[in-house]
């Protein structure tokens, strides 16, 4: 597994793990958590995807946002942060809070997102 990051706009840094190589499936963490979380589904969905499971703003290694951001900044990041990699459209499987974004990203770059999962939304 390998850690990296990526630069954003704004001096921002995304950090992520990618494991595996095929269709691209983005894991999103709820809050208080990291991508780290997401250990045993990496392992295991990383034998048929190219996983990358990225530590959202103000967690893990991530930079954070602003203060007072809202869920549609964070959408935002997401969309940049996939449109960074140039992945094209994703499959994308959110836990709690991630599943908010997740759906965000879904509803307002539909062609970034190829399918998508919803784990425990809130």
């Amino acid at each position: 597994m390998m850690s990296k990051t990526q630069q954003l706009s704004n001096n921002r840094i995304a950090h992520y793990l990618e494991q595996g190589t095929g269709e691209p499936l983005i894991l999103i963490h709820g809050v208080g958590m990291q991508a780290a979380a997401w250990y045993p589904q990496i392992e295991f969905f990383s034998k048929h995807y190219r996983v990358i499971s990225v530590d959202m703003p103000g967690h893990g290694q991530s930079s954070k946002l602003a203060e007072g951001a809202k869920l549609q900044d964070f959408v935002d990041w997401a969309i940049e942060f996939i449109t960074a990699l140039n992945l094209g459209a994703v499959n994308l499987a959110g836990h709690s809070m991630g599943s908010l974004i997740s759906t965000g990203v879904s509803v307002t770059r539909p062609d970034l997102v190829k399918r998508m999962a919803v784990l425990n939304g809130v």
